[in-house]
């Protein structure tokens, strides 16, 4: 069992990590944070156009066919910039839940239009006011129609399609709603993270399309998407850790640079140690997630605890290395801060996992005796 990646996939995170870097700056992310919808869709498209979206879709639903490995790869390159794409919406989520669950007809006339970036998706499964699983869900599907409400819904802003997680008969099913249709209203939320909108989504006799096959288990897209999060999460912590060790470097305080400063170093060596300790639950993850192993879940559950833990810590300590001008709209250490705090939410909260991981490894205790 070799848990590194191959050199081929090394050299292609690095090809990637050059294109990143000069198609979208930390500069355009501001951009995006002041309130520019179309340089989201702009950026999307662009990125489209060079086959992020079809990293790990299979080829003949008009992806590159890579594996989940790739993905990895990328998803720690666009943490690493902060790259304000619907990708967790659009790829871990919407296009993995079509996958597991949809027919072929379905595949075939909506995943090739969301790898090319011409239509953008979402999952629109949380509910105000209630945990979300299998049997407690509120939103309902009837006689083609749905009708609740879903709270919050990453961006709905620019989504053309959402797949949404519903009861029909008793059972949870997950359903395709075209997301120009009028029945179907949106309210903008006020989140942390400007650059990553979130929605609310009121659907009253909405017509909507299920997806086949019966009482989905809700938690298997989130296991899946939570390895490729983990990654992003790690991006963006590894991508604070160097920004600190530079401005560190960089900054002299009574004749000496703070870098040298023991109170300095501590702090860095507590963020480097909790980025290599997500680092190692991660490639354990994707290994699990790449080979369908039944250790999947537990793997997912400990990156997803581990690199929350990892992005928190970097990015406050970013700012507190920065000092005074770590606090202000023009720094970017924001941008990590705000990102990682939506990305610690993003598919439910850090002691929802906790709880996950604890039945996972009881259920693994329970299997060997």
């Amino acid at each position: 069992m070799n848990f590194e990646f191959s050199q081929e996939q090394i050299l292609l995170q690095e090809e990637i990590r050059r294109q990143i870097s000069g198609a979208c700056p930390l500069e355009r992310v501001m951009k995006v944070m002041d309130g520019d919808t179309t340089e989201r869709l702009k950026i999307w498209r662009e990125f489209a156009e060079l086959g992020y979206q079809a990293t790990a879709m299979p080829e003949d639903l008009g992806g590159y066919g890579l594996g989940y490995l790739e993905l990895c790869l990328l998803a720690q390159e666009l943490g690493r910039h902060v790259v304000p794409i619907p990708m967790i919406s659009s790829i871990y989520l919407a296009s993995e839940a079509l996958l597991l669950h949809g027919s072929e007809a379905q595949k075939e006339k909506y995943l090739p239009l969301i790898v090319s970036g011409e239509r953008v998706a979402s999952l629109a499964w949380s509910e105000p006011g209630r945990r979300v699983a299998n049997g407690n869900i509120a939103t309902r599907f009837a006689d083609g129609m749905l009708s609740g409400e879903k709270l919050p819904v990453a961006d709905a802003d620019i989504a053309d399609l959402f797949v949404v997680l519903a009861q029909s008969e008793g059972q949870s099913r997950f359903c395709l709603v075209d997301g120009s249709d009028s029945t179907l209203a949106t309210e903008h939320l006020a989140v942390i993270d400007e650059a990553w909108p979130h929605a609310r989504l009121q659907m009253s006799g909405t017509p909507a399309e299920l997806l086949p096959v019966n009482e989905v288990d809700v938690d298997e897209v989130f296991y899946r998407a939570a390895v490729l999060v983990a990654f992003e999460q790690i991006g963006g912590a590894q991508a604070c850790l160097r920004s600190a060790i530079d401005y560190a470097q960089e900054r002299v305080v009574f004749g000496r640079s703070i870098a040298s400063f023991q109170a300095i170093k501590h702090k860095l060596a507590d963020v480097y140690a909790a980025t290599e300790l997500a680092l190692s639950h991660a490639y354990y993850a994707s290994w699990a997630l790449q080979q369908n192993d039944k250790s999947l879940r537990r793997a997912a559950a400990g990156a997803r605890i581990a690199a929350t833990r990892a992005y928190e810590l970097a990015s406050a300590e970013l700012i507190q290395v920065h000092g005074g001008m770590g606090y202000t709209w023009e720094s970017h250490c924001h941008l990590f801060y705000k990102r990682s705090r939506m990305l610690a939410l993003a598919l439910d909260s850090e002691p929802t996992w906790q709880r996950r991981l604890v039945e996972q490894l009881c259920m693994q205790k329970e299997e060997a005796a």
